[in-house]
């Protein structure tokens, strides 16, 4: 986007949030009654007029279409030919109301979107270094590349494919510029600047917050692996028992070893399920800082294809950290 289409962008939204205000606490009586006030309108119709055909101009531009698509320029201009004419006396102050409070909204809200995504498209070439602590000390081999390392920028990959899909901004594919191995591991990337400030605003804080809960999930999981397999020892050792005796001393103890690991998978199902619902949470909070004003629909399309990347950025071992 030039200079010369953003200046009007910017010309036109502000010249709708100042209409709003000369009316704001008029009712449409007393706008009708006001003349000061209907001047004022006009004159903004007219500015809003004058830049939409400034726009209507760059039409040609395929790279543009997106701003074209979103708002009704022939419309606006056409209202602004109006008032423009020189044998047009008189202004239906009711109409210039309806305009204010039902048109100038709705392109207020579209032109603020088209100046996010520019802005958007703009961070893309910007490269962000990270630091990937960890409180581990492992080697970097081959494996560990590819059992801790990979996937954590294959999430940081998508969450940005995500957050461009929302913002309906280009698909650009995350690039790695550099990566050495040091302490902490360092990582330059291209093209995730809003998916790694996200990561450190939103999900950073709420692993912290639930680290207690994940590290709980985890011992009680460890647990019930541990009552299960004694309890197959014990079914074994009933197997080989010697006599019934034993064998009927062998499975009241199995049983009571089987309701403990029973006892103890249910409170691991439980975990497990506040653990989900506080990540769907997470994952609704993530795309409403992203966008807060899209459908239901797309909310959960979006949450389907980010709760996985947040499974992945809230169990591994490390903390993202953005180097100033």
């Amino acid at each position: 986007m030039n200079n010369r289409i953003q200046d009007s962008l910017v010309e036109i939204l502000e010249t709708n949030i100042k209409s709003k205000k000369f009316i704001k606490y008029m009712s449409k009586d007393e706008f009708a009654a006001d003349d000061k006030s209907i001047f004022a309108i006009v004159r903004s119709l007219e500015i809003v007029g004058l830049r939409s055909k400034e726009l209507m101009k760059q039409r040609r531009d395929n790279r543009l279409n997106h701003i074209f698509s979103r708002l009704p320029l022939r419309d606006i201009i056409g209202i602004g030919y109006k008032l423009n004419r020189p044998y047009q006396i008189v202004v239906n102050p009711y109409i210039l109301w309806e305009t204010i409070n039902k048109d100038f909204p709705l392109i207020e809200s579209e032109i603020k979107k088209i100046l996010r995504i520019e802005k958007e498209k703009d961070t893309y070439s910007e490269y962000v270094k990270i630091n990937l602590c960890s409180k581990t000390t492992t080697k970097f081999t081959p494996t560990y590349l590819g059992f801790a390392v990979y996937p954590y920028l294959i999430a940081i990959s998508s969450i940005q494919k995500i957050i461009n899909q929302i913002m309906k901004n280009d698909e650009f594919e995350v690039e790695i510029k550099s990566i050495c191995h040091n302490s902490p591991l360092k990582v330059s990337l291209k093209g995730a600047t809003q998916a790694t400030e996200l990561i450190r605003e939103i999900i950073i804080p709420w692993r912290r917050e639930h680290a207690k809960y994940m590290a709980k999930l985890g011992e009680v999981e460890k647990q019930s692996d541990i009552e299960s397999k004694k309890a197959d020892i014990i079914s074994k050792r009933i197997n080989a028992a010697k006599n019934k005796a034993e064998a009927k001393k062998l499975k009241a103890e199995t049983e009571l070893q089987r309701q403990e690991a029973e006892k103890i998978r249910l409170e691991n199902e439980k975990l497990k399920l506040e653990i989900h619902r506080a990540k769907i949470q997470l994952a609704l909070d993530f795309i409403s800082q992203i966008a807060p004003d899209i459908s239901e629909t797309e909310t959960i399309s979006y949450l389907v294809k980010l709760l996985p990347q947040l499974d992945t950025l809230t169990t591994s071992e490390f903390e993202l950290e953005i180097v100033s």
